[in-house]
């Protein structure tokens, strides 16, 4: 999980808690673990971005969209 960077979903899950972040939604792929505070439909189109390293640890990527 998470390119062998020692992520599990119970260190991932603690860490969101620890930055006030909710998600109650998880889905593992093959090489990913994905939690969601909001469903993409929730979203405008086009309105997605990473926001930038500093902002999460290496091997976390956080995106934000505007919702509809």
């Amino acid at each position: 999980m998470n390119g062998g960077r020692g992520w599990t979903e119970d260190t991932a899950r603690r860490w969101l808690r620890a930055h006030d972040l909710r998600a109650p939604s998880a889905r593992r792929t093959t090489n990913q673990l994905r939690f969601r505070q909001i469903e993409p439909d929730e979203c405008r189109e086009d309105s997605f971005r990473v926001l930038g390293e500093d902002n999460a640890p290496r091997g976390v990527q956080l995106l934000e969209c505007e919702l509809k």
